[in-house]
């Protein structure tokens, strides 16, 4: 449905894949690290993201006139091993923040 999306005029924070499946919208926020330095890629997607994801999502719906979809935000958590990527789908990762 699409990528990259922010609200006009919005200069922080995208969503950065909106997706459609059996009937629900799926916002979906992608976090990749390399290694374990900085811990795994799904802790960045603390309350302060998960809020902005929640507004983003909202924004989007109220914007496309599907306020009344199911929807879920989902976290695809990318993590480099010696050249391989280890790719994990956290399904339903964040709630309504607000």
């Amino acid at each position: 449905m699409a990528r990259g999306w922010r609200p006009t005029g919005w200069k922080r924070g995208e969503i950065d894949l909106i997706a459609e499946r059996g009937g629900e919208i799926v916002f979906v926020e992608v976090k990749t690290r390399l290694g374990g330095i900085y811990g795994r890629p799904e802790e960045a997607v603390d309350w302060r993201k998960q809020r902005q994801l929640c507004f983003l999502a909202w924004s989007w719906m109220g914007e496309n006139r599907m306020n009344e979809r199911p929807y879920r935000i989902d976290v695809i958590a990318v993590t480099w091993d010696r050249g391989q990527p280890v790719v994990r789908h956290l399904v339903n990762a964040v709630e309504a923040a607000w």
